[in-house]
């Protein structure tokens, strides 16, 4: 049930419906004095149309002519509706007359004017049921839309329901083959290809591509010096992958188009080049050099060569701008002008090569020195003064066939094939070298004490010893663990250059300041210079004694009363680990380098006599 608010409703009645409130305002511009004469009466005290009677009752609200009400328990218009109680007896006839005069004429007014009302009331009641609805249909799809959102990680402020849709995809082109067909007016490096197929298109732009490069032919001169840059001495090339993309491109054009595969090259090539123009050019700038020459260091009656380096500074000059030819030469085989001629900048020129430069590539980076007797002295037998002389000879050959060795990053150097076979053939001569605990002249013997030279001082530049073995026996020219043998095609000692710049190691003798008698080894390694405060020094420990045993050869020529013959001396063994250790300013980094080295124990022979001694003859 709802109750429609007319103009003939009370002024301030408030009638409610579901959906909408109103207040009657019919009576709102009456005067204060109108709403006072509008009582309980009889009477109808004004002619207006408006004016009603009330009745005491509440179930029937009276209409006046023209008027219209709304039952509380009914929706009829009938004339009950209308009935009037009389005031009094006497005027009862006439007012009931009169009034069903004017209800008579009201009712039919009423009619038309309810319907009429009404269908203007139910349309505007219908569009605000429907914007309500339609309102209420957008919250809820918008609280289900935030709730989606919400569980799938998204945030309001990032969707929104009333966003524009997203553009649909746009159709995938067709795919390119070699089949498809160029229709427009396209041309590449200047070939149309308008009608062709890719196939045809590649076959066409690469002869074209093949033609452009084998007529390059820029020149470069300066005054009376030329040269000429071909495709070959610039390298010159085009990318396969840039040529599909272009043909691509090319078949799906929708109109006139010209396009490019541009022309590589290579600027190491063209430097390379500009270099060999430079060097035509007369004063261009000269390098400084870096020469090894000779100092001669005099031993007795013997001259011995020293190494060293001498170092040229290098000279100011002329040079074409190189950076210049090469922009000039970019942009003409940009442009296409594949003959250009190419005027270049003369500028002064520096040497690339410095004097500083060469002496951080030559430094000393460490040296070595032992010291050997090649003079016996009046207290030694013949055969000990013979041995001291072979060893210098054996000594000075090694020395001068390995005075210089110049070995590139990654090489390694072989010590027994620098010497050659050591042979007396070979002018090698014989002393005694150790072998198996004991001496025994060998041709070459006492070559030794330089690998074992080389070897501390190549420690100590930290340089990458190769192959290095021990003697069976300590010497007496180095602590024990610091030694390297070499025996001719059987032991070897190597080393490999593990710098980025070539190594040289200088070896020399010169004689012993101490004494007359003896001569000094003398190993010099150049490099790199080290980074500032870099050193390598050495350390050994004693790891243990490995005492000698004692055996006892008998002998059945021997009478057991002879004397013992004491056939060789005991020698206690040991073993040594050996370390090189990197100090920066001072300070201890890490160990580079160990090795562990075991002298094996000599045991003393004794012989001895186990034959009967003869009995004596009886004395009579």
């Amino acid at each position: 049930m709802y109750h429609i608010c007319n103009k003939n409703a009370k002024l301030g009645k408030r009638v409610v419906h579901p959906y909408l409130i109103c207040y009657n305002t019919a009576m709102a511009n009456e005067t204060e004095n109108n709403r006072s004469r509008r009582s309980d009466s009889t009477d109808f005290l004004h002619d207006s149309p408006h004016a009603v009677k009330k009745e005491p009752s509440h179930s029937t609200v009276h209409k006046a002519a023209g008027s219209s009400s709304v039952s509380s328990t009914s929706h009829s218009s009938s004339s009950k509706a209308a009935s009037v109680k009389p005031s009094s007896s006497g005027t009862s006839k006439t007012v009931r007359k009169k009034a069903s005069s004017v209800h008579a004429s009201s009712t039919t007014g009423a009619k038309h004017h309810l319907t009429k009302r009404q269908k203007e009331q139910r349309r505007k009641l219908t569009i605000a049921v429907l914007f309500l609805a339609f309102s209420l249909l957008l919250a809820v799809s918008a609280i289900i839309f935030v709730t989606v959102n919400s569980k799938n990680g998204n945030s309001c402020s990032e969707h929104s329901i009333f966003a524009s849709p997203s553009p649909s995809p746009e159709p995938t082109p067709e795919a390119i083959t070699d089949a498809s067909v160029i229709w427009e007016k396209v041309t590449v490096n200047g070939v149309s290809l308008n009608g062709k197929t890719v196939a045809q298109a590649r076959e066409l732009v690469k002869q074209q591509l093949e033609n452009q490069i084998a007529n390059v032919n820029l020149t470069v001169a300066y005054n009376q010096y030329s040269m000429v840059l071909t495709s070959e001495k610039l390298g010159m090339s085009y990318d396969e992958d840039a040529l599909e993309d272009i043909l691509e491109q090319a078949a799906q054009a929708s109109g006139k188009a010209d396009y490019s595969v541009p022309l590589n090259h290579s600027e190491d090539l063209l430097r390379e080049s500009l270099a060999e123009l430079n060097d035509q050019i007369p004063n261009h700038a000269t390098n400084a050099v870096a020469e090894i020459r000779w100092k001669t260091n005099k031993v007795d009656d013997t001259n011995y060569l020293q190494p060293v380096f001498k170092y040229t500074d290098g000279v100011n000059g002329m040079a074409v701008d190189t950076d210049e030819v090469i922009r000039l030469v970019e942009n003409a085989l940009a442009e296409g002008r594949f003959d250009a001629q190419i005027q270049p900048n003369v500028i002064i020129s520096e040497p690339a090569v410095t004097t500083a430069i060469l002496k951080k590539r030559t430094t000393l980076l460490s040296s070595f020195t032992t010291t050997y007797r090649f003079r016996g002295t009046s207290g030694m037998d013949e055969a000990s003064k013979l041995n001291c002389e072979s060893r210098d000879i054996n000594i000075s050959k090694a020395v001068d066939l390995m005075k210089v060795i110049q070995l590139a990053p990654g090489k390694t150097f072989s010590y027994n094939k620098a010497t050659g076979s050591r042979t007396e053939k070979n002018g090698w001569a014989l002393a005694n070298a150790i072998y198996q605990g004991s001496h025994r002249p060998e041709p070459g013997g006492g070559v030794c004490q330089l690998s074992t030279t080389m070897y501390n001082a190549l420690l100590m530049a930290n340089i990458k010893i190769s192959a290095r073995r021990n003697h069976s026996i300590p010497v007496d020219y180095v602590d024990d663990g610091w030694d390297a043998t070499v025996d001719d095609g059987h032991i070897d000692f190597k080393f490999t250059n593990n710098t980025n710049d070539t190594l040289y190691v200088f070896c020399y003798i010169t004689k012993n300041k101490s004494s007359s008698r003896k001569k000094d080894i003398h190993v010099e390694v150049y490099g790199t210079a080290f980074p500032d405060g870099t050193v390598y020094k050495k350390r050994s420990e004693l790891v243990e004694i490995l005492p000698f045993k004692e055996e006892t050869i008998k002998d059945k020529t021997m009478y057991v009363s002879d004397a013992p013959i004491v056939e060789r001396e005991g020698r206690d063994g040991s073993t040594v680990n050996t370390f090189i250790d990197m100090y920066v300013n001072g300070s201890f980094v890490k160990t580079v380098y160990s090795a562990t080295t075991t002298y094996e124990p000599i045991s003393k022979q004794t012989r001895i006599g186990i034959k009967a001694d003869p009995t004596a003859a009886p004395v009579y």
